[in-house]
């Protein structure tokens, strides 16, 4: 699918990164459901720093058939504000909406979370992470995969959705604060070698400020098919050492959605997802999986 996004242009590419002053068009566009609308999220030249994050609505930019565009949000494409200070090439960001369906803007999963209110016209209001650093922090240290500084790195990877842990079948199943999160991926990426593996890990946070962590998976998710590329090499590992590792292939996943027409962006466990991904920078991909499979082996806050 083709989106005929206009290219932004902007003064901030400096130094070594004066050569994305010469970028034209958009990179790593994702696809994403609202509660009540699809969105598109890119990269591009930016007016705040030198590679920035915008959004549209997607219906604007393809045939998407007859509905009426309620809402004055996103029309154009907008570019996206964040609290201060920014990173040269921001990327990876995600939106949410909380209980009430206001719009947030996640920037920020680690070192430390960057979280804050997504006003219409892209600006922003203040980080609201610095509330829920205590907690969020405890969690973190007990749950997130550790990494080395130079070669290592925790990346956002995913929109978000919003799900409900019981299932839709049950009757008794009734969506509200204490069994209703805000869901997403993140990834832990390795560049040994000349070359990048990334591991998926699922997040889930609250939907009211100030949107601490409730779970963290235990373990990376594994997508089946993922081969191994290199006989192997040595490297170094988290506490110091060595160890010899073979290659995987790098999978990269990069959007979540409900499989299920019609459904945007609430669902529950019994629900089936859509992951797509990356292989390699060459080719790309999709798998379907249950919500609760991809669920498991969670870490509760609570516990940590």
């Amino acid at each position: 699918m083709l989106l005929p996004l206009a290219p932004t242009s902007g003064d901030k590419c400096e130094g070594e990164l004066d050569y994305f002053a010469l970028n034209i068009g958009p990179h790593d566009a994702r696809v994403f459901y609202g509660p009540k609308a699809p969105y598109v999220l890119y990269g591009s030249n930016s007016m705040f720093t030198c590679f920035g994050q915008w959004m549209q609505d997607l219906r604007v930019l393809i045939d998407w058939g007859v509905e009426m565009l309620a809402e004055e949000r996103f029309r154009h494409a907008i570019e996206l504000q964040r609290p201060p200070p920014y990173r040269p090439i921001e990327k990876n960001w995600f939106i949410f909406w909380d209980k009430h369906e206001q719009q947030y803007v996640h920037c920020d999963i680690a070192p430390n979370r960057v979280i804050a209110r997504l006003n219409n016209d892209g600006s922003v209001g203040q980080n609201l992470a610095p509330l829920a650093a205590y907690a969020d922090g405890k969690c973190m240290a007990r749950y997130m995969p550790m990494v080395t500084p130079e070669l290592e790195s925790i990346h956002q990877a995913t929109n978000s959705l919003s799900i409900t842990l019981c299932i839709r079948s049950d009757s008794f199943c009734d969506t509200n604060d204490t069994n209703t999160f805000i869901m997403t991926i993140f990834q832990r990426k390795r560049f040994y070698a000349f070359h990048s593996t990334y591991e998926p890990y699922v997040m889930l946070f609250r939907r009211e400020p100030p949107f601490d962590i409730h779970a963290i998976s235990q373990k990376a998710i594994w997508i089946r098919g993922r081969h191994r590329v290199n006989s192997g090499q040595v490297s170094n590992s988290v506490d110091g050492g060595s160890r010899y590792e073979k290659e995987t292939e790098m999978f990269y996943v990069t959007s979540m959605n409900w499989k299920t027409q019609g459904q945007k962006y609430h669902g529950y466990l019994d629900d089936v997802l859509l992951l797509t991904f990356g292989i390699e920078d060459k080719n790309s991909a999709g798998i379907d999986v249950l919500a609760s499979d991809l669920l498991q082996d969670l870490g509760l806050c609570s516990d940590s």
